[in-house]
């Protein structure tokens, strides 16, 4: 399961938002075996820093092509729910979000990564 952190003094609808997206994504990856949360957090990570480095891309699935069916799908809904809880958000609040994000992408592509080298993948 994962959870994505609310920044202490978060305003009311990042924290909103962030509720939203953590149930979001536990239902997104029910299904994934563990190689396929690895490629969904790998591709997750990429897009939410390139959000942080200014370099907006046109959604997630653009950088997609290359994964397993069932996580390019997750990949889809992802990118829906994330513009979704997203839009209500101000500037600042987005910003804050997509650090979050980088961070927790990166350190759950980082577990489902070595979880699949230790175990030979399936679903765990």
């Amino acid at each position: 399961m994962i959870t994505l952190p609310a920044p202490s003094g978060a305003s009311e609808p990042l924290r909103h938002a962030i509720d939203l997206i953590n149930r979001d994504l536990d239902g997104l990856l029910d299904d994934l075996d563990t190689h396929q949360q690895f490629q969904f957090w790998s591709n997750l990570h990429q897009y939410a820093l390139a959000h942080t480095e200014g370099k907006q891309r046109p959604g997630l699935i653009a950088s997609a092509e290359h994964v397993d069916g069932a996580a390019r799908e997750a990949l889809e809904l992802a990118d829906e729910k994330l513009i979704e809880h997203m839009d209500p958000l101000g500037s600042a609040d987005c910003d804050r979000f997509w650090q979050i994000l980088v961070s927790a992408a990166e350190q759950q592509a980082e577990m489902t990564g070595h979880t699949k080298t230790r175990h030979g993948g399936g679903k765990h």
